[in-house]
């Protein structure tokens, strides 16, 4: 895994969610598409790649409205052994909470 982000559609967030919190919306013609960015890429460096057998990620809701959410949490996986093959692949997998 080279780096990992986590994102949501409008529609999976609370109502008026990106107002409250200040998160910038992108925009899409189709407004069930309209997205957030909640954690930009964060990307690990070669050496935490070659040992890592697990991820644990954490971050902070501090501010988020009351509701239901459901997430996606992207991840890239990447192997550099020959660069001039395409090797990219990107995982994603939704998880869903309540903040109370």
């Amino acid at each position: 895994m080279a780096a990992w982000k986590i994102g949501a559609y409008l529609p999976s967030l609370p109502y008026k969610f990106a107002e409250t919190t200040n998160h910038k919306v992108s925009v899409s013609k189709d407004p069930k598409w309209s997205s957030i960015m909640l954690v930009p890429w964060k990307w690990l460096k070669k050496e935490e790649r070659e040992k890592l057998t697990t991820l644990d990620i954490s971050f902070d809701t501090r501010g988020w409205p009351k509701g239901d959410y459901r997430l996606q949490c992207t991840v890239l996986i990447r192997v550099n052994d020959k660069p001039e093959d395409k090797t990219d692949k990107y995982i994603a997998t939704g998880f869903i909470f309540t903040l109370e």
